[in-house]
């Protein structure tokens, strides 16, 4: 093979500075990922729960309280979808998602005081929330889910309204 053939990769911030919208969502992939692994969390919960359920010998109330269960990680996941793809309403899904889990955790911590303060359950309900809720809620979050101006210089193709005119 010919050395000379082989191209090299681009630059780093190559694929950031042709698109700008790519640059700034570093934040959001990382909150996206922490979303993940907060609904891991839910799920092994949830898998307890299933447990506790045919211990139970399948009482009605778990079944209820195992698809209650499954809402978080499924709702957790769906907003990491939408952070990776810088939309709007994850964001802001998210910030309400995780204040949420914080209400959550601390009426539970008001009741229960001794299961509240464990090493998973304070990870999952508060340092995961606060540490996601601090990178959506960014400037360069916000900046990233931002609408986007629209070209003055965009070709008219683009442009729906082009080329009509109104009947008088």
């Amino acid at each position: 093979m010919d050395p000379r053939s082989i191209r090299s990769a681009p630059p780093a911030n190559a694929i950031a500075t042709a698109n700008p919208a790519l640059a700034t969502t570093g934040t959001l992939d990382t909150a996206a990922a922490l979303l993940v692994v907060q609904a891991g969390f839910g799920l092994v919960s949830t898998a307890g729960l299933v447990v506790l359920l045919v211990m139970a010998g399948g009482a009605p109330i778990y079944l209820a309280a195992t698809a209650v269960a499954l809402l978080g990680p499924i709702l957790a996941v769906t907003l990491a979808v939408g952070l990776t793809r810088a939309r709007r309403w994850a964001r802001r899904g998210a910030v309400a998602y995780e204040a949420i889990v914080l209400l959550h955790h601390a009426v539970r911590l008001f009741f229960d005081r001794e299961v509240a303060l464990g090493l998973v359950v304070t990870l999952s309900s508060v340092v995961l929330p606060l540490a996601i809720g601090a990178l959506v809620l960014g400037r360069e979050a916000r900046r990233a889910t931002a609408p986007r101006r629209r070209d003055a210089s965009a070709p008219a193709a683009l442009d729906p309204t082009a080329g009509l005119q109104v009947a008088a």
